[in-house]
């Protein structure tokens, strides 16, 4: 019977810590823009995140999707079982908790992440299966919320600083790139949705249409960082130069899905992801060296 509660060979690949570091990038621009900067509350912060608190709402997903086509990381999904589901919850309790143990105003903002997790995959709330609302919540909640959250956690700021015109302008640019990117990894899962009842955002756009969307998120994300480069931390130039490759393999895998829609599948969907976690990462890494007394 305990055994039940053990990971499985399936568990942990459905726990996706790789694909977790997708979402770096919001974490490394928190902190290239905080004030402060101590490598081992840095290194927490990281761990928290990007092994408790992403895999364990990657299983949580998994468990209640339970895929047979592929999904973000995995090309062929093993099914499921429920040992899934304990890991999961195992990871996130503790993640919570360490959470809390760096700063109280850290662990409720991981709480209601986690929750809105389940929210967003639960069978009974289900909000994955409506494209707006579930859009929202991935846009919030991992963009600006959580930007907001790991500057609260990183250093010594008060929510009147984080709520500072520069912090909320840095946390709506990475809500957008969040954004963007986001509607691009539903583009090629519209079937397998719509057999589980659920309509992606990317499915009620189309193929062309979430092309269009996600490059209208990254325009407004790039006027938002013109803005910012006046009064904040951050360089357009080299912002351009760090994801050149992003937006040069963007406009040629457009034109092959609009030759030919078959071309909306996981392999270039991983790419496109893989590119941008790398340029972005790159882009805020350059920030961070730039500014922090190494």
């Amino acid at each position: 019977m305990l055994l039940r509660f053990f990971p499985t060979r399936s568990t942990w690949i459905h726990l996706r810590f790789l694909f977790s570091l997708y979402l770096l990038p919001v974490f490394l621009f928190a902190q290239s823009q905080s004030i402060y900067f101590n490598p081992i509350r840095t290194a927490m912060v990281f761990i928290i995140l990007h092994l408790f608190i992403y895999p364990s709402s990657n299983g949580y997903n998994s468990y209640y999707d339970k895929d047979e086509g592929s999904i973000g990381g995995i090309k062929t999904p093993p099914k499921v079982d429920i040992s899934l589901l304990y890991t999961a919850w195992v990871l996130e309790i503790i993640g919570i908790l360490w959470a809390f143990l760096i700063r109280w105003e850290f662990g409720i903002g991981v709480f209601l992440y986690s929750l809105f997790s389940k929210l967003y995959s639960n069978s009974k709330t289900r909000l994955k299966s409506r494209p707006i609302i579930s859009f929202l919540v991935v846009f919030f909640f991992q963009g600006a919320f959580m930007f907001e959250n790991c500057l609260l956690a990183l250093g010594p700021l008060s929510w009147m600083d984080v709520f500072s015109k520069n912090h909320l302008l840095e946390a709506l640019f990475s809500s957008l790139l969040v954004g963007s990117l986001y509607v691009m990894t539903q583009i090629y899962q519209h079937k397998e949705d719509q057999m589980r009842g659920d309509i992606t955002l990317s499915a009620l756009l189309g193929y062309r249409g979430t092309f269009y969307f996600s490059a209208l998120g990254f325009v407004f994300g790039v006027v938002i960082l013109f803005i910012l480069s006046w009064g904040s931390r951050v360089f357009m130039i080299p912002f351009f130069a760090f994801t050149a490759p992003l937006m040069a393999f963007f406009l040629f895998w457009f034109s092959r899905v609009w030759k030919t829609e078959s071309e909306a599948n996981f392999s270039n969907t991983m790419k496109m992801s893989t590119l941008s976690f790398l340029c972005l990462s790159a882009y805020f890494i350059y920030l961070i060296w730039l500014q922090k007394p190494f």
